[in-house]
């Protein structure tokens, strides 16, 4: 391809332009330019923007926190968009997975989505307690669930500790305390 005469001239126009920038340190503007010394102070003390200031006096807060964002070595801010805050609450509450849903959020993590309903307060349903081995306890914190009492509280009432919450061994006397509240009561039953 040919270059035009125009062409031509912008080039040279670039070419001269960043020549004269080289040779007097400063843009067209009149800003200095960062010298690779100023650069490396950047990367020593970045996140202390007063020892910063102290070391690259005609910097401004401003700019150097551009030039570190540019540079790669500041935090990446997350910005959310009002369509997405507003997409992120019905599947969050309904309790879809969290990865599914920042996937559907143009690509955000797991913490950001978590961060952003805690900041919006939604509330994820509550999950049925896992399986334990004794059937005894299972059917207590089934039933708990059911009622929409916390193990936690459960725990207290019964006398403390962490029994139904993260139980260890089977206890027949804190079962014993939780039937009542729970509107329950042991049934013996004979095999033959």
């Amino acid at each position: 391809m040919q270059l035009t005469r125009s062409m031509r001239a912008s080039l040279n126009g670039t070419a001269a332009l960043r020549a004269k920038m080289l040779r007097t340190g400063k843009t067209p503007a009149g800003k200095w330019l960062w010298s690779e010394e100023e650069i490396n102070l950047l990367r020593a003390l970045h996140p202390d923007y007063r020892a910063l200031e102290g070391a690259l006096p005609r910097r401004t807060l401003k700019a150097m926190q551009q030039k570190a964002a540019k540079l790669g070595i500041a935090r990446r801010v997350i910005v959310w968009r009002g369509n997405e805050v507003a997409r992120l609450r019905r599947p969050y509450v309904n309790g879809a997975p969290v990865p599914d849903i920042g996937a559907a959020l143009s690509g955000k993590t797991a913490p950001q989505v978590y961060a952003k309903a805690a900041r919006k307060q939604y509330r994820r349903p509550r999950r049925r307690p896992k399986r334990v081995e004794w059937p005894l306890v299972d059917s207590v914190r089934q039933r708990a669930f059911e009622m929409n009492i916390p193990l936690c509280e459960l725990d207290r009432e019964t006398g403390g500790g962490r029994y139904f919450s993260r139980p260890t061994r089977l206890d027949l006397d804190r079962i014993e305390l939780a039937l009542p509240i729970l509107g329950g009561a042991f049934k013996l039953r004979w095999s033959a």
